[in-house]
C-alpha cells in the first residue's frame, strides 16, 4: 500500500510499552520509502485516556488530569526518541474522548495534496474541522477544479479550432 499513500499515519497505543518491533519496521521498511517519494508521516499516541492514573481522566470536559497529562507529555517524548522525529510530528489523542482530534484533523489535511483536502474534510465530523480548514479544503478544491478545467481546454483547443475551422470552410467556401 506504501505506493498508493499521499500521507502515513503511524498509531500508536498509548499504553503500550513495546514499540522495538514497531520501531525497527518503521526504520528499516518505512522510513527509507517514505523519503524516497516524499511522503509526509505523522505518529498518532491513541486512548492517551488510558494512560496512568487513567482515574484522573476529567470525563465532562474530555481532557487528561495533571499527572496524566505529564505522563503524555512523557510518551510522546519516547516516541519522538525511539523513532527519532520531532515533537511536532507526534499527535495525542483519544478517539473515544473526541481528544486531540480536531488538532490531528487540521495536520492531516495540511500536509494532503490539495486535490485530497475536501474529500477528507467532507467526510470528517464536523466538530473536528476548524474553520480555516474548512477554508483550506474548499480552496484545493477550486484549485483543483481549474487546472483540471484548463487542462482539458489546452488539450481540446486543437480539436476545437480544427473543426469550426472546417465548419467555416464548409459554410463560406474557404
Amino acid at each position: 500500500m506504501l505506493p498508493e499513500l499521499d500521507l502515513g499515519l503511524w498509531l500508536i497505543k498509548a499504553d503500550d510499552r513495546a514499540l522495538s518491533v514497531d520501531e525497527q519496521c518503521y526504520q528499516r521498511l518505512i522510513l527509507p520509502y517514505l523519503i524516497e517519494h516524499d511522503i509526509p508521516l505523522l505518529f498518532v499516541v491513541n486512548q492517551v485516556d488510558k494512560i496512568e492514573p487513567c482515574r484522573e481522566w476529567d470525563f465532562s470536559r474530555s481532557m487528561p488530569g495533571p499527572q496524566q497529562l505529564t505522563n503524555i507529555s512523557r510518551k510522546q517524548f519516547q516516541v519522538s526518541q525511539l523513532f527519532n522525529v520531532p515533537l511536532t510530528q507526534i499527535f495525542v489523542t483519544s478517539a473515544a474522548e473526541g481528544y486531540g482530534l480536531q488538532i490531528l484533523i487540521e495536520q492531516i489535511i495540511h500536509r494532503l495534496p490539495k486535490e485530497k483536502k475536501w474529500s477528507v474534510t467532507r467526510e470528517t465530523r464536523a466538530e473536528y474541522v476548524m474553520p480555516s480548514m474548512q477554508r483550506e479544503s474548499i480552496a484545493g478544491l477550486w484549485d483543483t477544479i481549474k487546472t483540471a478545467a484548463k487542462t482539458i481546454l489546452r488539450e481540446t483547443w486543437t480539436t476545437i479550432s480544427s473543426r469550426v475551422e472546417n465548419w467555416f470552410s464548409k459554410l463560406f467556401g474557404w
